[in-house]
């Protein structure tokens, strides 16, 4: 249904897109009533950043345009082309020189950092310029950083102050990030593809024993689409004793309370936008 907008108190809406290989979600948030008014989720077969441009035009073309013309921009990667380095030892001219050990880097690679303060690292990685370019055309208000930083972000948080090991899982759609925490300290963040229950629980219980960390005692929390009827979560919950699942509207209860039920599975599904929509909510 299209928008009415008051001319006398023109409405910005914000439009936060993640973007991953194979495709991306977005949503549309009304930034005076702080609540979601549209959200999508879209595939790319050819799994390039061409593809994905192409989709976007689409979009704009077909929604934004005649609904959210004026808008504010933020874009979220989630995909594996990044790295975490400790501050005291990051230094932004050698940004690449981090991130050759686990991608392959192009001359025409354009290289990002993010800082995360709660655990004084930089993410450098990798943003496509080309969808910058692109939206640049019809927005002039464009932010953008990596997923991972909006998990270590949530973690943090989730076991801020206490001790004891912790292990944390954003999970949607064949993917997850994986962040485990030790008395406060960040041991390890990655980003894992996974196409059954299988390889979901060897990559998450096999970094979870490279730390050593003590399964009958450690914690592990689910965010994301999962139920504890689930395949995955069983398959875990045979080696890990101390397993739950967060609904991730839980962590901002404000948020909570402005969506609706619609929009609360889409953000389930789709946890990444749901933090960064929480994080916003905390700024404001």
């Amino acid at each position: 249904m299209e928008k009415q907008t008051n001319t006398t108190d023109k409405i910005i809406y914000s439009i936060s897109i993640l973007i991953r290989q194979s495709g991306y979600s977005f949503l549309v948030v009304n930034e005076n009533q702080k609540c979601v008014e549209e959200h999508k989720e879209v595939h790319v077969k050819n799994e390039n950043p061409d593809g994905l441009v192409q989709k976007i035009q689409e979009d704009y073309q077909r929604i934004w345009k005649i609904n959210y013309k004026e808008s504010r921009l933020h874009i979220i990667y989630q995909h594996s082309y990044f790295t975490i380095v400790p501050n005291e030892v990051y230094e932004s001219k050698h940004k690449g020189d981090y991130l050759k050990y686990n991608t392959v880097l192009f001359p025409s690679d354009s290289i990002s950092c993010d800082c995360n303060t709660d655990f004084d690292v930089s993410i450098p990685f990798i943003p496509f310029v080309n969808i910058h370019n692109e939206l640049l055309e019809y927005y002039s208000s464009l932010g953008f950083y990596h997923a991972v930083n909006s998990a270590l972000n949530s973690s943090y948080q989730l076991c801020k102050n206490q001790s004891g090991e912790y292990a944390f899982v954003y999970i949607q759609q064949n993917s997850f990030f994986l962040v485990l925490i030790k008395d406060g300290n960040l041991k390890m963040a990655n980003y894992f593809n996974f196409d059954t229950a299988e390889d979901f629980a060897y990559y998450c219980l096999f970094a979870i024993e490279q730390f050593k960390f003590d399964k009958q005692h450690m914690h592990l929390s689910f965010v994301g689409k999962i139920s504890k009827e689930s395949e995955i979560f069983t398959l875990v919950y045979n080696y890990i004793r101390h397993v739950v699942v967060i609904n991730v509207l839980e962590l901002n209860l404000n948020l909570k309370n402005k969506v609706s039920h619609e929009s609360e599975i889409f953000l389930n599904q789709n946890p990444i936008l749901a933090l960064q929509l929480c994080e916003s909510f905390q700024e404001n």
